[in-house]
């Protein structure tokens, strides 16, 4: 008897295997198929540093907009993304756990990615912007406002509206709280929005708080525009008391490439920051924006 339900249980465990393989093998082939471009898939340009590339914000615009259409309804299942209860559960009972905060901050979180790159796609993009103009009002996470700025953003684009009365609020920097989302979304707009660099120059006046700093700081390198003006005057932050201020300039001078060439003095400095990530970005930026100076500090 006993070996009789051993070989029950054996043909039990057998088959329920089995149709597991068969639910998977059948919803695998029933997904759509991402989309590609320079042979590389859809998931990859939304977040090229984590497969390893370092695409540029162009290169990633010209992705997106050269799958047009068919990336829509899988950037929409993004856009439908919800955040787990458990792990905010997870967070609020152990606020120290590494992983919690990391979620809770939207490191999981595909929404914003999904909104860039359907506000890359333009015009054709329209289907979307029910679900946009919703995640304009989400707050399930603390990092929401992220969600917020880059959905609204995206529904800009997508509406062709203009940029100017969004640049024209980046004058009053009174208001942190509100001031740092607009640049944000203003930076999201690239070149396009080269008419906010005066206003985001005027906001790195020693008299604002770093967290203006900051993210005038990031949103300058979004923009990328007028390296005359723009390089020097963010270079200077690589000198700052404030490491989150030294981590986001030398990022933004990353984001000008070789057009930021005249700040290489103060990017090889920054390779012996006391800050690990500053360094780390410090030899990223060498390497792109002055190759021969690279090497001569000794970087593969």
């Amino acid at each position: 008897m006993g070996e009789i339900m051993k070989v029950g249980t054996r043909k039990t465990l057998f088959l329920t295997s089995g149709l597991a393989g068969v639910v998977v093998l059948a919803v695998w082939c029933f997904l759509p198929s991402e989309p590609t471009y320079q042979g590389k898939e859809l998931s990859y340009w939304l977040e090229p540093y984590k497969f390893g590339g370092a695409e540029t914000t162009d290169a990633r615009g010209a992705a997106f907009r050269s799958m047009g259409e068919t990336a829509i309804p899988l950037l929409v299942r993004r856009l439908k993304w919800k955040p787990s209860g458990l792990m905010q559960v997870l967070h609020r009972r152990f606020p120290n756990w590494i992983r919690g905060i990391a979620y809770v901050q939207g490191n999981s979180d595909p929404r914003s990615e999904a909104s860039y790159a359907l506000g890359e796609i333009g015009s054709a993009a329209r289907p979307a912007l029910p679900v946009l103009e919703a995640l304009t009002k989400v707050s399930d996470l603390p990092s929401s406002w992220y969600v917020n700025m880059a959905s609204k953003a995206a529904v800009i684009k997508i509406k062709g509206e203009s940029l100017d009365p969004y640049i024209e609020e980046l004058r009053d920097t009174s208001d942190i709280t509100r001031w740092y989302p607009k640049a944000l979304l203003v930076g999201q707009f690239g070149t396009n929005a080269a008419g906010a660099v005066p206003l985001l120059l005027a906001s790195l006046n020693p008299t604002n708080h770093s967290l203006v700093h900051g993210h005038a700081l990031i949103a300058l390198g979004q923009i990328r525009s007028q390296p005359e003006v723009c390089v020097p005057a963010i270079a200077s932050f690589l000198s700052a008391p404030s490491v989150s201020s030294r981590q986001k300039a030398i990022g933004a001078l990353l984001h000008f490439g070789p057009a930021a060439r005249s700040a290489t003095p103060q990017i090889v400095q920054s390779l012996a920051d006391s800050d690990p990530w500053t360094r780390q970005r410090a030899t990223n930026a060498l390497k792109r924006i002055d190759p021969e100076a690279a090497r001569r500090a000794g970087i593969p």
